[in-house]
């Protein structure tokens, strides 16, 4: 292992220093492994599921119907609570160029919506970026080349970059705010003002620990108290406010509960005196303003009352409570449960994030670029915490807290904590590499030139504990990378079962093809129960619209005579029995729909039986191959159960318009 550390770091790659341009190639190469990442979930998994409807819908009606707002879905189907439009107008806007060259190249509707998502996985990725970049800026090149990597193999964030959920929009926002908050540069616009921040973070000191060196023989600038005190707010502070105002932002627009987050982020820049309390909160006004008028603004005109929609969410889920109506779990379950499933086996760099591991790579502390002298040692808790990620990691597992006090709890509730955990681990994951691929430990080297020759840190063990201790630092970075990456590709198949509704539309249009337009059968009329437009079903999906077709959601037909008659396609949940019990007195006993297609879903993750492989049993000897002829091996699989059904009405099939399907003997 420390072999191979040796020859990637010095012939693979330039060398992880903290500082300078030479790690951009291991920047790049964590953001492209995210990039990839994301597409692959994208691929696998095109379709969306009830949550995130309300965005993916208005995408759709913005691309398709435009100035139509009388049509617009949100009309006839408005949700539990109202959301905003800001958000799918931004991704609209971003897709809407696809969105053209789909239609000059006269591909499916259904191409769309991929464009619709790469657009928010765009969006996302470039805010990821500025995300990685402030990391790095403030905590090393290597760390911000190790946090892309880190992202790329877990399943929750690529998975859901994609993914037009409110949680999703908001992140977008939080991660400009991350970036001001790690940067702390001086961005000279949006309610900052001018200031005189440094491109590396100015000031004489950070939160690393250790004051920038002074030129040898250069005396300071004598300055009074008053101006020395203004010199450092100008440097240090403007990327506090401008993470204040996204994150109002974010907030007021997107999701009211970015609040939970806010306020420990808020004290910790307090602490760490990265704001004033009175500027924070003028920011935070300004902000609020400026966001509260735009989307009250637009989404009035859209859900054609006065509204503001993130309003009425925090008074249906903080003050009516009824959020706990969709279920309710145990306080611990964000850390017992969430968080585990979020981070995979990364968590387990969390704690070397924390160890005081020495030195990282390049010699230099781990901090703003050059920020801090070679020699001096990160700043810790005495000599067994490193602390240096505290002033990010506790705001978030602090907001992870706040939130268990809630009765209903989600997974994408947290998704506003992720990146700065991942930062953590991030950072725990170059100290890793970084030990593993030193020629030798710095605490050791120091210890072992004063400790005399008959102690126990001396001559061979002294030689022999780096090592081993190398080589374990390298294999857990390694495997905690392997074993997320394992897990998440694990996840994103279990995943990939979970939208049979889209799949069973996609199967009708297929097995369905439109007739002519002199035929009986050229304009089929579907009808699309809740089970089904709640696993994968989007307007995007409806293809044979320009041709005749109708696509129904109704929600209020309640007995099977409501379908025999109305409908020549179902796409349900509901068997053929059902509606054949309601209309026992058709002719014939022709049962009025039949099954075309059976589409499966997601079950449950459990053990699997699969027989021995021949080509393996061909290759042993017929001694050691003859017990295990015929038997069955135990593996972790995915166990799926019917789910949605396509139905045909008895009419449609005996004409021969469903391809390959026919009628029985009894009709």
């Amino acid at each position: 292992l420390v072999h191979v550390f040796e020859v990637l770091r010095v012939s693979a790659m330039p060398p992880l220093a903290p500082g300078g341009g030479e790690h951009r190639a291991w920047q790049t190469f964590g953001d492209g492994l995210l990039a990839l990442s994301m597409a692959v979930h994208l691929w696998v998994s095109p379709f969306a599921k009830v949550e995130e409807s309300f965005n993916l819908q208005a995408v759709h009606d913005l691309l398709v119907r435009r100035w139509d707002l009388g049509n617009y879905d949100h009309l006839e189907f408005p949700g539990v609570v109202p959301r905003t439009f800001i958000g799918a107008s931004a991704v609209a806007f971003v897709a809407w160029p696809l969105h053209f060259v789909r239609g000059l190249l006269g591909l499916p509707l259904f191409h769309s919506q991929l464009a619709s998502r790469a657009a928010l996985g765009v969006l996302f990725w470039a805010a990821f970026r500025k995300f990685r970049a402030g990391v790095a800026s403030r905590l090393g090149g290597d760390v911000g080349a190790c946090l892309g990597v880190v992202t790329a193999v877990q399943f929750h964030l690529p998975f859901y970059a994609t993914r037009t959920l409110p949680n999703t929009l908001a992140l977008v926002v939080l991660l400009l705010a991350y970036a001001q908050w790690f940067d702390g540069r001086d961005s000279g616009n949006f309610l900052l003002g001018s200031g005189g921040g440094e491109k590396n973070g100015g000031g004489s000191s950070d939160l690393n620990g250790g004051e920038k060196p002074e030129p040898e023989g250069s005396k300071p600038e004598r300055k009074g108290r008053r101006e020395a005190h203004q010199d450092s707010k100008n440097e240090e502070n403007n990327g506090g406010y401008a993470c204040i105002a996204f994150m109002t932002a974010a907030a007021v627009v997107f999701r009211c509960d970015v609040l939970v987050l806010a306020a420990p982020a808020g004290l910790s820049m307090l602490l760490t005196r990265r704001v004033t309390f009175l500027r924070g909160v003028a920011v935070g006004l300004a902000a609020l303003s400026a966001s509260l008028a735009a989307t009250v603004c637009l989404d009035s005109v859209m859900w054609r009352r006065p509204l503001w929609p993130e309003g009425e969410v925090f008074f249906f889920n903080a003050v009516e409570n009824k959020s706990s109506a969709w279920g309710t779990l145990p306080a611990h379950w964000y850390f017992t449960s969430a968080l585990p499933r979020a981070l995979l086996a990364t968590a387990l760099l969390l704690p070397a994030s924390l160890a005081p591991l020495g030195q990282p790579l390049g010699g230099q502390p781990r901090g703003k670029p050059g920020g801090a002298p070679a020699g001096s040692s990160p700043r810790r808790a005495g000599s067994w915490l490193d602390v240096t990620v505290l002033p990010w990691l506790a705001p978030a597992l602090g907001s992870v807290a706040l939130y268990s006090a809630l009765p209903h709890k989600e997974l994408r509730f947290v998704f506003p904590a992720l990146p700065l955990i991942n930062a953590a681990a991030a950072h725990g994951l170059a100290k890793l590499l970084s030990f593993a691929s030193s020629s030798s430990s710095p605490s050791s080297s120091s210890s072992s030139s004063s400790a005399s020759p008959n102690s126990p840190n001396s001559h061979g063990a002294n030689s022999a504990r780096p090592v081993l201790l190398r080589g374990l630092a390298g294999l857990l970075a390694l495997g905690a990378l392997g074993a997320s990456l394992g897990a998440a590709a694990f996840l994103a198949h279990a995943a990939s079962w979970n939208y049979p509704g889209g799949h069973a539309l996609a199967a009708a249009h297929r097995l369905l093809a439109p007739a002519g337009p002199n035929s009986r059968w050229a304009g089929l009329r579907v009808h699309i129960d809740a089970a089904a437009a709640m696993t994968g079903v989007s307007r995007f999906g409806e293809l044979h619209r320009g041709v005749g077709w109708t696509y129904s959601k109704a929600e209020n037909l309640t007995a099977p005579g409501d379908f025999v008659g109305e409908f020549d396609v179902l796409v349900t949940a509901k068997s053929p029995e059902w509606f054949a019990a309601g209309t026992q007195g058709r002719k014939g006993g022709i049962p009025p729909f039949v099954v075309v297609h059976t589409e499966r879903g997601f079950d449950r993750v459990g053990l699997l039986w699969a027989p021995s492989p021949p080509w393996l049993l061909e290759r042993l000897p017929s001694a050691v191959s003859r017990p295990f002829a015929g038997a069955k091996f135990p593996f972790l699989g995915v166990q799926t159960t019917p789910k949605i059904n396509v139905l045909a009405s008895s009419d449609l099939v005996r004409d021969g318009a469903c391809n390959g399907v026919e009628l029985g003997e009894e009709g």
